[in-house]
């Protein structure tokens, strides 16, 4: 058994690594993270009641989390960031608490279940989803709590005495398990679906007793049952009804049934061979489909292509006339008809979808580090040998685990099992990526703690079994030992200068990366720009993997991440400008100026307004200040600026390009026309 000594040690060498990573990484705040930052915005600003009204929404757990975060930054006069990535990973040393826990209860050893935790405080996949601005961190507790009073209910069960107090002990396991599933419910609102299944030893226990004619047993089960749905049924609809009352949408969240309409309708189309096999050759989501199979079939088992036929279906539905809740009821109504009707080929592929949960561990993430461990975590051969083993194992366990519950009528690991499999069996019918794994990786590392251990267990007997406890110990300790060193010498020959050093550069690369992601396709507007298209608003949008975005999108969210950026303040003022905002176009004019006074074309862009709004000697001033200025010195600005390069880049020769633009400007007579 582990002395206390090599668990605080376990413990040290994981507090280590996760105040390294708290200090130099930053989350990448795009996509869903967009979203999930706007909801706790939301409440931070306006609170509750205005979070209901702008609604529905999604799940509130996480929304009220960054909420909180935003609080005590502004206490702390810090990014909110950092408080949400504090209770991540308060969050995540629960989790690892519990997760002991629970396997203790299934008579895992010591040695085993602090090595499983041990990897999961270490896991790419539990850490970063633990510092990024995702939901799904916000489930882990939660999920191995609800699986614990399971159990702990299942065994009370049988000790029930036969008086009231057995009744009010039904009762108060009931309402501890209903508690636990709301909480997941906060953050994942397919739990509803996955509590309605998983209470099924219950209701055959129920049905079993009253069967055999022990009625008090039986009627103390109902109790457990209907206060636990009660309870949890009741605190669901409750929110339903804020929801109707304040948005009119009686509604836990409206995001899961045109999703399940998009993937139906996937499932349901003509199933060819090659198409079967695209199914087959995603699951890994490891880039092996378009090796074996052609494109086409391949992007038919992406989001992007249930994501389109989603938006044809609204857009058709919206030329209609329908409203919001009657579009609900045609993709819920839809989809249950296909499902119906093509039933054994919705499970096949369902079957095949569920099978991406197993491969949930992946370095990769919507995280910036410092450059060592991103070339490290980013590095091919890591990422495909990580997911690869880890998912086989974790296939592995789970059926080991199923076989042994079915062979040996393990109560307590029934308990673990269900929970995985129902989880899996409802998200089956959307479309799955990894994270939608996450909150049940606490769950997959019991069951790959419990297969290795019977397996050892059965290889194992007499004295070659103390002989492998024995080793067990010493590869413990020596592992151990070792990260202890490389964790302690991780802060002693990294001082805390070179680790400033690595958070203001992380910080940087996370504002880039942020920004990257909603990078639009520039060529349009550099034509705009170049003066060789005349621009007009409704064209002023990019597509990027087909979904539109705005230009002043893109340059709005490059002031907010750099806003001494004078080039970013230009182009900003520039879409504005076109956009019929001159007003804040000149604002943002003025601005880049301020942080640049060196760059022609702000004074002329400035000067143009000015002159059209009849306010003359203002912009003959600023022409007077533009004709001091060094010409060749801009074009040098314009090569070396991020912004100016992302631009002229599509041209063929810039330089000629600007010099040209130059003999059109008419100092006497101001041009409409922006450069």
């Amino acid at each position: 058994m582990p002395s206390t000594l090599w668990i605080k040690s376990l413990c040290i060498i994981l507090a280590l690594w996760w105040v390294y990573l708290f200090w130099t990484t930053q989350p990448i705040i795009v996509f869903d993270a967009e979203g999930y930052e706007q909801t706790g915005h939301l409440i931070f600003s306006q609170g509750w009641h205005a979070f209901f009204h702008a609604g529905p929404q999604r799940e509130p757990m996480f929304g009220a989390l960054v909420a909180l975060s935003m609080q005590l930054g502004q206490w702390a006069h810090i990014p909110y960031t950092y408080p949400l990535k504090l209770i991540g990973i308060l969050f995540l040393c629960l989790t690892l608490l519990f997760s002991y826990r629970l396997m203790r209860m299934l008579a895992i050893s010591p040695w085993v279940a602090a090595a499983a935790c041990f990897y999961l405080g270490l896991s790419p996949t539990m850490t970063n989803s633990s510092l990024r601005v995702w939901s799904e961190f916000a489930a882990y507790p939660w999920v191995v709590l609800a699986v614990i009073w399971a159990i702990k209910s299942w065994r009370a069960m049988a000790h029930w005495p036969d008086n009231r107090r057995g009744f009010l002990s039904a009762a108060g396991h009931g309402l501890m398990v209903g508690l636990m599933f709301l909480l997941v419910m906060a953050v994942k609102a397919t739990t509803e679906g996955v509590l309605l299944c998983y209470l099924w030893p219950f209701y055959g226990a129920m049905i079993h007793h009253w069967r055999r004619g022990h009625f008090l047993k039986a009627r103390q089960l109902l109790v457990f049952c209907l206060v636990l749905l009660a309870f949890f049924e009741g605190a669901v609809n409750a929110y339903r009804w804020t929801n109707y009352t304040a948005n009119g949408h009686f509604t836990y969240t409206t995001r899961g049934d045109w999703a399940l309409y998009g993937n139906t309708v996937r499932r349901v189309e003509p199933l060819t061979l090659t198409r079967f096999a695209a199914a087959v050759a995603s699951v890994p989501n490891l880039g092996l489909c378009p090796a074996i199979v052609p494109n086409e079939d391949c992007a038919v088992w992406t989001a992007r292509y249930s994501d389109d036929i989603i938006d044809r279906k609204r857009d058709e539905l919206n030329a209609q006339g329908l409203t919001e809740k009657a579009e609900s009821q045609y993709f819920i109504q839809h989809s249950l008809q296909m499902i119906l009707t093509h039933p054994f080929q919705e499970i096949i592929l369902g079957m095949i979808e569920a099978h991406k949960m197993f491969f949930w561990e992946s370095s990769a993430s919507f995280m910036a580090y410092p450059d060592w461990l991103q070339n490290a975590m980013y590095a091919p051969a890591f990422v495909i040998s990580l997911q690869m083993i880890l998912g086989v194992l974790t296939w592995a366990a789970f059926v080991f685990a199923f076989c042994w519950v079915c062979r040996r009528r393990d109560d307590d690991l029934l308990w673990v099992v269900n929970f995985i499999f129902w989880y899996m069996a409802v998200y089956a019918l959307y479309f799955i990526v990894d994270r939608y794994a996450f909150p049940i990786v606490p769950l997959y590392t019991v069951l790959i703690a419990f297969a290795c251990q019977k397996i050892a267990e059965g290889l194992m007997s007499g004295r070659f079994s103390r002989l492998w406890q024995r080793g067990l110990s010493m590869a413990g300790k020596s592992i151990v030992v070792v990260a202890l060193i490389g964790a302690l010498s991780l802060f002693t020959l990294n001082p805390l200068g070179k680790l400033s050093g690595e958070h203001a550069a992380v910080e940087q690369k996370a504002k880039w990366m942020t920004l990257a992601y909603d990078y639009p396709f520039l060529m349009y507007f550099a034509r705009i720009v170049a003066g060789l298209d005349e621009p007009a608003p409704e064209l002023m949008e990019g597509y990027r993997f087909g979904r539109p975005y705005i230009f002043k999108t893109y340059y709005q969210k490059a002031v907010d991440l750099f806003p001494d950026s004078d080039a970013a303040h230009y182009l900003l003022g520039f879409c504005e400008y076109y956009l019929g905002n001159s007003p804040k176009a000149a604002m943002e004019f003025e601005k880049s100026l301020k942080l640049n006074p060196r760059f022609f074309w702000s004074y002329y862009n400035l000067a143009t307004i000015y002159a059209q709004e009849g306010q003359l000697p203002k912009s003959k001033e600023l022409i007077r200040q533009a004709s001091l200025l060094n010409m060749q010195e801009n074009l040098d600005i314009l090569r070396q600026d991020y912004f100016y390069r992302q631009i002229w880049s599509y041209t063929s020769n810039p330089q000629l390009m600007l010099e040209d633009n130059l003999k059109k400007v008419d100092f006497n007579h101001m041009r409409v026309r922006l450069f």
